[in-house]
């Protein structure tokens, strides 16, 4: 009996970390700026409104897959992103000349 105990406690316990695991709060919607530094991850639902800034350490074009969006940005200026969400998926967010990803874009259904 102790033995089903621990195997249930075990189960639980597992099923909780698992749980957490690329939860939401690894995500933001807070319209952050994308520097390139880090691949940020964007969460939105679809039918909201996808917002964010990007600045650049380089000249360069920002592409949005999946939604086909495209912004030359020059170096150290800030270009903002608002679009509908229309398409569910996760996308990628980089420097096109670069293929440096710098966000991932994911849209709920």
């Amino acid at each position: 009996m102790r033995g089903r105990r621990w195997a249930a406690l075990l189960a639980l316990l597992l099923a909780a970390v698992l749980a957490g695991c690329g939860s939401s709060a690894d995500y933001t919607t807070d319209n952050p700026v994308l520097t390139g530094d880090s691949v940020q991850k964007l969460r939105f639902k679809k039918g909201d409104t996808v917002k964010f800034q990007v600045k650049p350490p380089i000249d360069t074009e920002v592409h949005v897959h999946g939604y086909n969006l495209m912004k030359d940005v020059e170096k150290g200026q800030t270009a903002q992103f608002s679009f509908p969400a229309k398409i569910d998926g996760i996308f990628e967010v980089e420097f096109e000349e670069t293929s440096k990803q710098i966000a991932e874009l994911r849209v709920d259904p």
